[in-house]
């Protein structure tokens, strides 16, 4: 049956109700599939070889040795107890919690505090001797603040 006598049998608001719904519902489901898609691979790492790609399920930090690389390495600078954004060394109490990351600007996300970490924005020295673990458990540790 051609579109045209389908549109032409239904009423022409019917039709446009119709197909909106179906361009709502078709937006809805795309964008709640790629939000669980994205979010399910976000502690996971692509390694690639020659001929075949392989994904590692990366572990989650331990919040413990977290707090005590922190108070090591960041307490000097950093506050646990509340948020000062307006500082050059910002307060981190629900850093994980904002939109965006106080003196850089970028979201808040575990990768962005990683890349910081490696590659400091400003006046924050680098810290290129620590492990992926050590910065996944500082990581671990911020999240509880």
């Amino acid at each position: 049956m051609d579109i045209f006598k389908i549109f032409y049998k239904i009423n022409y608001r019917k039709f446009l109700v119709i197909m909106v719904c179906f361009l709502l519902f078709n937006f809805f489901a795309f964008s709640i599939g790629y939000s669980f898609g994205t979010n399910g691979l976000s502690n996971s790492v692509l390694v690639s070889s020659n001929s075949s790609n392989i994904l590692i399920k990366l572990e989650k930090g331990n919040i413990e040795k977290g707090k005590k690389v922190f108070q090591n390495l960041c307490a000097d600078c950093h506050y646990t107890d509340r948020k000062d954004f307006k500082m050059d060394t910002p307060g981190l109490k629900g850093i994980l919690k904002e939109k965006i990351l106080p003196v850089s600007k970028k979201p808040a996300t575990p990768d962005n505090i990683k890349n910081l970490i490696r590659k400091p924005y400003r006046f924050m020295p680098p810290f290129p001797d620590l492990s992926d673990e050590e910065i996944a458990d500082i990581i671990e540790y911020l999240k509880t603040l």
